[in-house]
């Protein structure tokens, strides 16, 4: 595990001088101040943010409907890869930050939300944000993990390259169902897609369970030049962080607080808002298979 970090360490380093002038300039970012907030002030600033109506890539996979970054990588280099990822990563919260202060500033329509549940809504919406929170940071350490695993068994400094590749599209899952949600809960009805192959959670837990193979101490003391006793110590981190099974604890919450604020929604934006929820379930599928390949 040190030698991983250590190579990440170094990979940094290494991105730090090969790309000190990207090709796309960013624009500079101002420090905050750090004199507190008002919450009255911060709920004007979201209620001025304009409805950014950002376009959102949907393909048809194996498993049904899935959120798709099909932007091309021009990289050839290891640390242009994870560099572009990385970047992409950044893009893709940025966006998904915009997006959530428009639902939260968002009011919307009787036809969409009746007069009588607004209130209602309106915390459930602030749940399924919460939920999300505690989901994403869950499916990223897992993800991490599993990189882990596959590059002490398998080696290859590829795994750091699907490794930022994994948290990008996980970013990028998140901005595209909150757009959709976005457009669906301001009065824009969804085509709902033909064939609804339904949310897949069971196909979800075995394509990450087949990502944790047992990782035994040997190979980790003869790769690390460790001792037995730090081996098996590592080997039990690896083996028992992040079990699937609390995957399922954590997403059975996620998923029930999507389903209290769809239960809230009108027709035809009901359907439509539980489609995005579909739809994200599969981009995990597709995520994670994307590991295994």
């Amino acid at each position: 595990m040190r030698k991983f970090l250590l190579l990440l360490l170094t990979l940094a380093v290494s991105l730090g001088c090969t790309y000190a002038t990207p090709k796309v300039p960013e624009k500079k970012v101002q420090r905050k101040k750090t004199a507190p907030v008002k919450v009255k002030t911060k709920a004007k600033d979201d209620a001025n943010v304009s409805n950014p109506n950002l376009p959102v890539i949907i393909q048809e996979g194996k498993y049904g409907r899935y959120y798709a970054d099909t932007a091309s990588c021009s990289e050839v280099s290891t640390a242009g890869m994870v560099n572009r990822a990385g970047e992409r990563k950044k893009l893709y919260d940025k966006n998904a930050d915009t997006v959530k202060k428009c639902l939260r500033a968002l009011k919307p329509q009787t036809s969409v939300v009746s007069a009588k549940n607004a209130v209602v809504f309106r915390k459930a919406m602030d749940n399924e944000i919460r939920f999300w929170r505690k989901l994403e940071a869950l499916m990223r350490n897992f993800g991490n993990i599993a990189i882990e695993a596959q590059y002490v068994l398998n080696g290859g400094t590829i795994w750091l390259v699907v490794g930022v590749g994994m948290h990008s599209d996980l970013s990028y899952t998140r901005f595209a169902c909150l757009q959709e949600d976005l457009n669906t809960l301001s009065g824009v009805s969804v085509k709902v897609a033909k064939e609804d192959k339904g949310l897949l959670p069971e196909t979800l837990y075995a394509q990450m369970q087949s990502l944790r193979p047992v990782v035994k101490a040997q190979p980790l003391k003869k790769k690390w030049k460790w001792t037995m006793a730090e081996a098996r110590k590592e080997a039990q981190r690896v083996n028992n962080s992040c079990s699937v099974s609390t995957v399922k604890k954590v997403m059975g919450e996620w998923l029930e607080a999507r389903k209290t604020v769809g239960g809230l929604l009108a027709e035809p934006y009901r359907t439509a808002y539980n489609l995005h929820t579909t739809t994200t379930v599969h981009s995990f599928i597709e995520l994670f298979m994307g590991i295994d390949q």
